[in-house]
């Protein structure tokens, strides 16, 4: 269960580093103070979760595909990129996608 304790902004701005200590602690949140009102909250922050690979795939699978779209002007421009690439004194490997 989580323990909230109230505390004053002024109060808040005056041991910040040590309300960050304290709020490490999975059961310990602070709800700030402002006028009588709250006005943020200060929570640990949830350990992060591991994803199956079924989870990635599945992820990956719905995300864009990056590249760029081709026409015939592509060709002639690959080509000349490649052209001074192997003139070249340098190893030079080239991957295209």
């Amino acid at each position: 269960m989580t323990t909230a304790r109230l505390i004053k902004d002024t109060e808040f701005a005056e041991q910040v580093w040590e309300v960050l200590n304290q709020v490490q602690t999975p059961a310990i949140r602070f709800e700030v103070m402002q006028d009588s009102k709250r006005v943020a909250s200060i929570v640990p922050v949830a350990p992060p979760r591991k994803a199956t690979l079924a989870e990635l795939d599945s992820l990956f699978a719905t995300l864009p595909r990056l590249g760029w779209e081709h026409d015939e002007n592509d060709s002639a421009e690959i080509k000349s990129i490649l052209a001074i690439a192997g003139e070249l004194k340098e190893d030079v490997e080239v991957y295209l996608l």
